[in-house]
């Protein structure tokens, strides 16, 4: 595999508008990551960027393979670690079956909670068809379009990564974080509201969440 799963998918489609296509990843991740973009309740919408600013993307060196995983998605999270969060019962979400799969790519949603929260991982595959997969589509929507509000660069077990979304509730106790498993890939990890004034449970759990994924995915590479 010369850069994962991702790199394939967007070989096939690399002649898709970049510009057209950057609004529509920004809608999907905000979908995908059952993230809080069309919750207008709350949440803090900053300015956005007047034009294109100077960034760099991190590479990633050593891309991971989700191939095993499309069908499965649930299984990219051992079931100790949402459990840990308050969450069960996971629930794969796959394109077939639901409008989020269709848009994002597989992903996977827990339906109990303790805490009220909700838990959602995306593989997304989507993305990369539309040619604005990976890290580099992340930081385009914030640093570019202005889509999305706010970016925190991070690191998950060696891979680059940043906390992002189209709404800032992180006051709420809720985030979204994208993790580069390939130069044209992502997972996302979107948790909470846990509440007002717990931002860093949300971001931790986020961290552990995409850290559990990443140590399963370096397993089966």
């Amino acid at each position: 595999m010369e850069r994962g799963i991702g790199r394939k998918l967007y070989e096939s489609v690399r002649s898709v508008s970049f510009s057209r296509a950057a609004g529509l990843a920004v809608a999907v991740a905000c979908v995908a990551a059952v993230s809080s973009c069309a919750d207008t309740e709350s949440g803090t919408a900053l300015p956005a960027p007047t034009g294109p600013q100077n960034y760099a993307v991190p590479d990633v060196s050593t891309p991971l393979d989700v191939s095993s995983y499309l069908e499965d998605p649930c299984l990219l999270v051992p079931g100790g670690e949402p459990g840990k969060l308050g969450f069960s019962r996971p629930e794969p979400r796959l394109p077939e079956d639901d409008e989020v799969a269709r848009l994002a790519g597989p992903g996977c949603g827990w339906m109990e909670s303790d805490n009220a929260g909700t838990l959602s991982v995306n593989i997304q595959t989507e993305n990369v068809k539309r040619g604005t997969g990976g890290l580099a589509g992340v930081y385009q929507s914030h640093f570019v379009t202005g889509q999305y509000v706010y970016l925190d660069p991070t690191d998950v077990e060696g891979y680059p990564a940043a906390f992002a979304d189209g709404l800032d509730m992180r006051e709420r106790g809720k985030t979204t974080l994208y993790i580069g498993v390939a130069d044209d890939l992502t997972i996302s990890v979107s948790i909470g509201p846990f509440g007002r004034g717990k931002q860093k449970q949300a971001e931790d759990g986020a961290a552990s969440i995409a850290a559990a994924a990443v140590r399963t995915l370096k397993g089966g590479s």
